[in-house]
């Protein structure tokens, strides 16, 4: 019972992660942003469904009931997902679902971040598509912090944020010269910074620079 028990956890997760790889192709093979965020939010949303406890299926089946169609459906589905890794005891099974929920995210962001780039849509809409792709891999980021895709990303939609927020973006979202949006762009980037040193160090298994810029003493004297 126990043996099929697991063969079934690992065979859901399985076909939950071949969803994810579907909507990654979408975007990285055919360009297919739009499709690529709707199929990797709800392998996403389907595999949490799937697994969190009975009692927090009942409390997301009516919150669904209850909220609003359109970027506060997004926000809820983020929100569900940190309150499960977060209740989720340290277990392999817990440790390949994070895997897949941090995979599922990474996925939205990006196809969140490539709809932004594209030419179509109202720059409201945009913004709003750009600040999605912040959420979903700030999410990612608190779920795996160690992964530099996520960390670029993340970085990435900081720093979009940080152009938008100080210039006049189509002359419709900000206004130029306000301190506030000004202070808000500063803060942007300076995450923006964080993050992309981050997954440069990431990537390339550097230690984090010392106040002097130096990569750090480890390895230096390799005839100690």
């Amino acid at each position: 019972s126990g043996d099929n028990s697991g063969y079934s956890t690992t065979l859901r997760q399985e076909q939950f992660e071949r969803r994810i790889e579907v909507g990654k192709n979408l975007l990285h093979r055919y360009d297919d942003a739009s499709g690529s965020a709707s199929t990797c939010e709800s392998a996403l949303r389907a595999f949490v469904l799937e697994t969190q406890p009975h009692h927090q299926q009942q409390q997301q089946q009516q919150s669904v009931q209850q909220r609003e169609v359109g970027k506060e459906e997004s926000k809820d589905l983020i929100s569900i997902v940190l309150q499960y890794q977060s209740s989720s005891i340290a277990t392999e099974d817990n440790d390949a679902g994070g895997v897949l929920i941090t995979k599922a995210l990474l996925c939205m962001g990006e196809a969140k971040l490539a709809l932004f780039s594209s030419s179509f849509g109202s720059p409201t809409m945009k913004r709003v598509q750009l600040t999605e792709a912040k959420e979903s891999l700030e999410a990612a980021t608190a779920i795996d912090p160690t992964n530099p895709s996520v960390r670029s990303g993340l970085g990435l939609s900081y720093l979009l944020l940080g152009i938008t927020t100080s210039s006049k973006y189509d002359g419709v979202l900000m206004k130029t010269g306000s301190e506030e949006h000004i202070d808000d762009s500063i803060q942007f980037v300076f995450q923006s910074i964080q993050h992309l040193k981050a997954a440069v160090g990431l990537t390339t298994g550097s230690t984090t620079p010392n106040d002097d810029g130096d990569a750090g003493s480890e390895n230096v004297d390799g005839d100690e």
